[in-house]
């Protein structure tokens, strides 16, 4: 594995408290461990030069102005001689964002099907109107062709009633 392990006997480290900066946004993450106070020399040794930031961009600020290394929240470290390195992914809050997501979607897509159920319901009724204007409009046509056919033939009578009438009349004048 890379890196070194550094052992030091506990009764001969000698660390200074240090100087934090007291502002809203930052606070010794020394503060925030619990051990054994037997300890605290190697706790100050590792963590004594480390604060909590609430974002990167204080992080950045402090890890500069105070010379001390920083953590965000997110789990973000920026060095106090400025190297950044990526934060903590917490995968179960994209478990529930993802969970959340899909009732979303499910929820999106009953609305849809419900809507597209009183679509349906809507071209069918449509459909129907259709049908019934089709038939009507069927039953018309043939109404109309029956009276051009009833017309037709009474025409024709016409005419040839006309031709018997002239014939008779010119059969009356050459009498």
């Amino acid at each position: 594995m890379p890196g070194s392990a550094t052992f030091m006997p506990l009764n001969k480290m000698n660390t200074r408290e240090t100087e934090y900066p007291s502002h809203n946004d930052v606070f010794p993450m020394i503060r925030e461990l619990q051990f054994d106070p037997k300890f605290r020399q190697a706790m100050l040794t590792v963590f004594g030069k480390t604060l909590m930031c609430r974002d990167i961009d204080v992080a950045s600020q402090y890890s500069k102005s105070a010379n001390l290394d920083c953590v965000t929240m997110e789990g973000d470290q920026v060095s106090r001689r400025g190297a950044l390195t990526g934060g903590y992914y917490d995968t179960r809050k994209s478990r529930l964002d993802s969970q959340r997501s899909i009732q979303e979607v499910n929820t999106e897509i009953e609305t849809y099907r419900a809507r597209h159920g009183e679509v349906r319901e809507q071209l069918e009724q449509i459909d129907g109107v259709i049908t019934g204007v089709l038939g009507e409009l069927q039953r018309l046509e043939s109404t109309l062709m029956t009276l051009k056919e009833t017309y037709d033939r009474q025409k024709s009578d016409v005419k040839t009633k006309q031709k018997e009438l002239q014939n008779m009349e010119e059969s009356l004048t050459q009498k």
